[in-house]
């Protein structure tokens, strides 16, 4: 069905190239790494105070208690 052959030259070449593209994909050498562009997370004050009252807190009781009233 084929008459011609694929050289052994050429199909080296190509099993080097493919290997090679698989591991760029892998691990890509020539692009530099992004930036992350989300913040880290903010810590909570709240652990931080075990059991104080914080001025926030405060303020929400005051403001809770004159909707009451």
């Amino acid at each position: 069905m084929f008459s011609r052959r694929i050289p052994l030259h050429q199909v080296a070449f190509a099993t080097l190239l493919g290997v090679g593209g698989g591991i760029y994909i892998y691990k890509p050498v020539f692009v530099t790494p992004r930036e992350r562009t989300s913040d880290p997370p903010e810590r909570d004050i709240r652990s931080e105070t075990k059991g104080q009252i914080t001025d926030e807190q405060e303020s929400i009781k005051q403001a809770t208690k004159s909707k009451e009233v």
